[in-house]
């Protein structure tokens, strides 16, 4: 199978709509692969020329409109003569729209048509059917229904592939149900007593007349009463708590488990005889994986490399301290992943550069620009230095030209 994902503007690198072919029978087929279902593991990711990619995916959006109705499947996986992997334009249509109950009906039958597909092949359900669901749940302020959905998707989860995040996130819709079923007492930090947890931010004990304040430990769904020094204390550590968060998921985005990113944190400590901070820490595992990934000889290098080179870049912008030269880094990575591509296909050797719709005016004459991979690399005109939005938001494009037919 050869795949070609044509991404519609607006959609993210991590899905868009696939055109997949099959080398027997020499015909194309249409899906989208939504973020953490899987992609083909030799899928190149492809657009059309500028300008022309809202009426293609309005296009293939009619065609599998009508391929539904006119030609329905009726295998495992497919729902009204779709395959589910057909309706995330439709979720993410009706979500928009508010209509949060259409949407949770539909969304249980593709989480249906997935399990049941995942009964015939045995190769996993797709979560992110799952995750809509429970942000539904969770924005109509219903935790029950969120937890069932997500220990529904963690049951699936035979060869635990799902990575930590989704058992985060069913971790706190249990505590955030534990805590609307509970009335939370807490003993005053003067006297013991225990007493009922003000609704304000501070009140007094009944018993000693002490004012206490009301607060949440780090990782706690249910508030503590401390006094207004505890209060200053415990602000640090919930401070400290979602930085090491924050520094946790860019280095899951950049390919670090959360094993090693603990190990770092032990190896730091050790070496500077002191608790190292978050982002020491998240710079210490994406310089090792740079370095690792620099090393492999595989066709997914310079992908790896650009991810974490982005990575970076976006962690050096956030935190205001100059990132154009390492999101540079991604950029030529990009440009020579793109160059691959190229070669394996037969495409012609050529970029151009895509603009957001909101570039500012120096990007927006850099729109459209085409230039040889040897030019692009020489001058590299993106990411623009003189972008005013802080973070250039442009990116390379190749064009899938007449490879599809």
């Amino acid at each position: 199978m050869v795949a070609l994902f044509v991404y519609a503007r607006g959609e993210t690198e991590d899905r868009g709509t696939v055109l997949v072919r099959d080398e027997c029978s020499h015909s194309w087929g249409l899906g989208e692969f939504p973020a953490g279902h899987g992609l083909p593991k030799r899928a190149c990711r492809l657009v059309p020329r500028p300008g022309a990619c809202v009426p293609i995916a309005k296009r293939i959006r009619d065609k599998i409109d009508e391929l539904g109705r006119t030609s329905p499947l009726v295998e495992p996986g497919c729902f009204n003569g779709r395959h589910f992997t057909t309706y995330v334009t439709d979720v993410e249509g009706l979500k928009r729209e508010g209509r949060l109950d259409d949407a949770e009906q539909l969304l249980l039958q593709l989480v249906t048509a997935t399990e049941r597909e995942d009964a015939v092949c045995e190769m996993g359900v797709a979560p992110w059917y799952y995750e809509q669901l429970a942000l539904v749940y969770r924005k109509r302020k219903e935790p029950g229904k969120e937890v069932a959905i997500l220990e529904r998707c963690l049951a699936h989860d035979r060869e635990h592939r799902l990575g930590p995040a989704l058992s985060d996130r069913l971790n706190k819709a249990r505590a955030m149900l534990q805590a609307r079923n509970a009335k939370p007492v807490s003993p005053c930090p003067y006297c013991g007593t225990e007493m009922a947890i003000p609704s304000r931010p501070a009140g007094n004990c009944p018993a000693c007349g002490e004012e206490v304040v009301r607060a949440k430990r780090p990782g706690e769904e249910f508030p503590t009463l401390f006094t207004a020094s505890q209060a200053e204390e415990n602000k640090k550590h919930v401070e400290l708590a979602r930085a090491r968060k924050k520094a946790l998921e860019y280095a899951r985005k950049c390919g670090c488990t959360d094993d090693e990113f603990a190990a770092k944190e032990r190896d730091l400590a050790q070496k500077w005889g002191k608790t190292p901070s978050p982002g020491d820490v998240f710079w210490g595992v994406s310089n090792d994986l740079l370095s690792k990934a620099a090393a492999a000889a595989d066709q997914y290098r310079w992908g790896k490399l650009q991810r974490i080179y982005e990575h970076q870049a976006q962690v050096l912008a956030e935190e205001g301290k100059p990132h154009v030269h390492v999101a540079r880094e991604a950029s030529k990575a990009q440009l020579h992943q793109l160059e691959q591509v190229c070669n394996s296909l037969g495409l012609k050797r050529e970029v151009h550069i895509v603009t957001a719709e909101s570039a500012c005016p120096d990007c927006a004459q850099l729109s459209g620009k085409r230039m040889s991979f040897r030019d692009a690399l020489a001058a590299l005109p993106i990411p623009n230095a003189k972008c005013t939005h802080g973070q250039c938001r442009c990116s390379w494009r190749v064009d899938c030209g007449n490879a599809i037919k």
